[in-house]
């Protein structure tokens, strides 16, 4: 249980359950009193690249930046099927998971359910 108290000191999202039948719920305030078994690290969301342009229009107005250096924004100059154009240079949607994000922090992909993610 040492790594899920770590996770809950350092910030991050816990869970907890009453029994291994029920279903996990957020953990606020967390006594850790229960079985090891009944906590864990909440999971973070899998993303999966946009398969084609449909996908993407949605997002078309909210600015991406690169992961590595969020201090400048751009907003799709074009994309298609295959792939996307930003401050003038060809992305892949797989580059474009990979090395952007949203300007809210998010990654530039389709969020997968942890079921879905997990098959």
């Amino acid at each position: 249980m040492f790594p899920v108290i770590t996770a809950f000191a350092n910030g991050e999202a816990i869970e907890f359950r009453l029994s291994a039948k029920d279903a996990w719920r957020d953990g606020e305030s967390l006594s850790f009193d229960s079985g090891k078994d009944n906590y864990r690290v909440k999971p973070k969301p899998s993303y999966r690249p946009f398969r084609c342009a449909d996908e993407f229009l949605e997002y078309t107005n909210k600015p991406v930046c690169r992961k590595a250096c969020a201090t400048s924004y751009f907003l799709a100059q074009r994309f298609d099927d295959n792939d996307v154009v930003l401050n003038g240079r060809v992305y892949t949607w797989k580059v474009l998971l990979e090395e952007f994000q949203f300007s809210d922090g998010t990654p530039c992909g389709i969020a997968l359910d942890n079921a879905t993610a997990a098959s």
